[in-house]
């Protein structure tokens, strides 16, 4: 120690400014220290503040935290987002998402730009120049691309190319084809036409032999055979093609009493048919009209369902055509009970006594059996649909009214019939001509005189039937 204070002693004008030197230095050390210690840790919480500060103001459009992050239009921005979000969720899942849901997603957005602000501010640059460069670029490209396309084309391409295709094709083609094509038909042209000189085997009854005659003539002969030349030209032309599609759908049959020809000229097995003496010998004027007629429809066929139709027609329906079902027993889809308009007032009254009616019915010796079994004469009549007598019973036998047209030579099944005791006759008044089923003639006339074409005339009597032309198909070996 003595030492020490005679050092202090000798040095006292030298140490005493270092010491007063040490301990300013010391002061001021500390209290530098305790500054920056402060500064330290105030620094956190500032940057947290701020953080906590943008998380909570960016959920409020038009908040102070919402100015920063995004530019002036960052409301629609916000809320447009949300909108378009809705409509592609309700699109998937058929669901319904409401506005209050839909609103309530909004704090995802402020997620991106609140990571990277708290990571780059710590590198202690300044908080404006972190947080308007990491904002805004991020801001731009992901909220506003997002609007507009989400928008414009999700709106104008699901309505208006629905709207537009489904109601005007649907419209149109309903309407139109089924009264143009029955005005002015376009034959469906078959896959192998058929020759110019397609050649039809014949069996001529009277001669007993087979022929060969074009077809189209002989078409021209029945024609003249079956309607008079004088009608209206789109009778002919109805009645023509009617023809051409019966003897082409009884054709491949081959019957054995045709002797294996396609038809015969005999009316009460297939259809009359003028010989060509006849043909030739005929008015010109009805001559010309029914080769024109056969010309202007050459090779038009009637089809359902793609195959040639069996055109059963007759003269007078006397109102009501008759279905097939009811003549021939069997039910065919485009022979149907249609109304025949305009129809002839054809009526003829047959009379007929006990004897006679029964031995055409049953023979003689049944009939002589039936008179004297003691059974009333008429009994119950029942009709068909259309008005056509189905069965009939006399002396208690069942008749039926075709094999009682056929036994007799009536015109028709359509008919009243009465029994007069007192005569010990039967009276059948008949109204119009032939079996009913198909085409009426007379009916096809009084439609052509009203100015209907021969496609509305077809298909009016053959239901969903289709005009076609003749083709290979139907006879290979031409």
């Amino acid at each position: 120690m003595e030492n020490v204070k005679r050092f202090f002693q000798k040095n006292k004008k030298a140490v005493l400014p270092a010491v007063l030197g040490v301990l300013l230095f010391s002061v001021m050390f500390f209290a530098l220290l305790g500054v920056c210690a402060g500064k330290v840790q105030e620094k956190p919480a500032d940057e947290e503040g701020t953080v906590l500060e943008s998380l909570t103001s960016s959920t409020v459009p038009g908040g102070e935290g919402a100015e920063n992050l995004l530019p002036p239009a960052s409301e629609g921005a916000l809320t447009e987002p949300k909108d378009s979000a809705k409509e592609n969720f309700a699109s998937l899942s058929d669901g319904y998402l409401s506005p209050d849901a839909a609103s309530e997603p909004m704090a995802e957005p402020s997620e991106e730009p609140s990571s990277e602000p708290t990571e780059e501010p710590t590198a202690e640059p300044t908080e404006e120049p972190t947080a308007e460069p990491t904002e805004k670029p991020t801001a731009e490209p992901t909220e506003e691309p997002s609007v507009e396309p989400t928008e414009e084309p999700t709106a104008e391409p699901t309505e208006e190319p629905t709207a537009e295709p489904t109601e005007e094709p649907t419209g149109e083609p309903t309407e139109e084809p089924s009264v143009e094509p029955s005005e002015e038909p376009e034959p469906t042209p078959g896959e192998s036409p058929l020759p110019e000189e397609f050649l039809l085997t014949v069996y001529n009854h009277e001669k007993g032999i087979v022929e060969t005659v074009l077809f189209e003539d002989y078409v021209a002969r029945a024609l003249q055979a079956e309607m008079s030349g004088n009608s209206p030209m789109e009778a002919l032309k109805a009645q023509a093609i009617a023809i051409r599609s019966y003897i082409l759908s009884n054709a491949s049959v081959r019957y054995e009493c045709h002797y294996g020809a396609m038809t015969c000229d005999d009316y009460t097995h297939c259809m009359a048919c003028l010989s060509e003496e006849e043909f030739a010998t005929l008015n010109e004027t009805e001559r010309s009209r029914c080769l024109e007629a056969v010309r202007s429809t050459e090779g038009q066929i009637l089809t359902y369902k793609g195959r040639v139709i069996t055109a059963y027609f007759h003269w007078c329906s006397y109102g009501y055509t008759a279905s097939c079902q009811e003549v021939f027993g069997n039910y065919v889809p485009y022979l149907q009970s249609v109304y025949s308009p305009v129809e002839k007032e054809m009526v003829k009254v047959y009379r007929f006594s006990s004897a006679t009616l029964l031995e055409e019915l049953f023979g003689s010796v049944t009939a002589e059996k039936y008179l004297s079994g003691g059974a009333f004469p008429l009994g119950m009549i029942t009709e068909t649909e259309s008005g056509r007598v189905d069965t009939v019973y006399i002396y208690g036998v069942p008749v039926k009214g075709v094999r009682l047209r056929q036994a007799v030579g009536l015109r028709s099944t359509k008919f009243d019939v009465s029994y007069n005791p007192d005569k010990d006759e039967f009276t059948f008044v008949v109204y119009g001509s032939g079996h009913g089923v198909g085409m009426s003639q007379w009916g096809a006339i009084a439609l052509a005189n009203e100015g209907k074409s021969y496609a509305q005339i077809l298909y009016y009597y053959y239901k969903d039937t289709v005009l076609a032309l003749m083709n290979k198909n139907l006879f290979p070996g031409q």
